[in-house]
């Protein structure tokens, strides 16, 4: 962990933008007036968070030996989600208690087990959940050499989801595992992995696009956003949404408007 991390203000600056979108569309601040704000813009913020974890993630190997790195970074997330897990606790129990009011306790104390080991506390800290699972998988296909193939699972895995969120296919195997052991498609390997293989392979293979040519793609993939708004598919082109402004945002040089001191500052606020 001895070699300095290179500071890019731009996705720290992100990073915060991001934190604040979180907040918002858990609010009612842009109802009326602005839903599609709140259901187009804001959700992004979500895989721009995965997708800096995982850029993060790959310059940190880089810099130092994978497996040590990872194993810091994994038990440093695995810390956070703890404390948190710990102090919202009886918090998760009193919701699943409501819920499965006619579950026996033990049966509840299953639910709270798969919150803890699949969905987050209450399904608040689900991001830390698939931050865990996708440090360990990422580490895992990186050391054999088949982040290819990992990320064509991870492509099947997506659309599966999104499939899964139009209403279609919960009666299947796939659906009904994805039902018990996640909940939701919100998960790792609906979502999380994805996003985090994006990020991790735009900094291995040091992906640069034009600023130019991210803000065309930002505007066409915003406008079939729009044309599919309220529409479960509309996850697709948030995603192209979400890498586009990921691509943008590591091409601007802040450097000479924000100094490493305060980016430092701003990624601690965003965590």
């Amino acid at each position: 962990m001895s070699n300095p991390a290179r500071i890019y203000q731009s996705l720290d600056l992100a990073k915060l933008f991001c934190a604040l979108l979180i907040i918002f569309i858990h609010t009612y601040c842009f109802e009326p007036w602005g839903i599609w704000i709140k259901y187009i813009i804001c959700p992004l913020a979500v895989p721009i968070f995965f997708m800096t974890s995982g850029f993060f993630l790959e310059q940190g190997m880089q810099r130092n030996d994978k497996k040590e790195y990872a194993k810091h970074y994994f038990l440093r997330i695995l810390c956070m989600y703890g404390i948190w897990t710990l102090l919202t606790l009886p918090v998760s129990w009193m919701a699943i208690t409501r819920a499965h009011s006619d579950y026996s306790v033990a049966l509840r104390d299953v639910y709270l087990v798969r919150e803890f080991f699949f969905s987050g506390s209450a399904g608040i800290y689900w991001f830390l959940v698939c931050l865990l699972y996708g440090c360990v998988i990422i580490y895992w296909l990186d050391k054999h050499h088949i982040l290819k193939w990992g990320a064509c699972i991870a492509i099947v895995l997506f659309a599966a989801g999104v499939i899964l969120n139009c209403g279609i296919g919960w009666d299947s195997w796939y659906g009904r595992i994805t039902h018990i052991v996640f909940g939701s498609t919100r998960n790792p390997f609906n979502e999380g992995i994805l996003y985090m293989l994006i990020g991790f392979g735009i900094s291995r293979a040091d992906i640069r696009i034009k600023p130019f040519i991210s803000i065309v793609c930002m505007a066409l993939a915003l406008i079939i956003a729009c044309l599919l708004f309220m529409h479960t598919t509309i996850q697709v082109m948030q995603l192209f949404l979400a890498l586009f402004l990921f691509t943008l945002m590591r091409e601007i040089d802040l450097a000479s408007v924000i100094s490493n001191q305060v980016s430092l500052h701003i990624r601690r606020l965003s965590t």
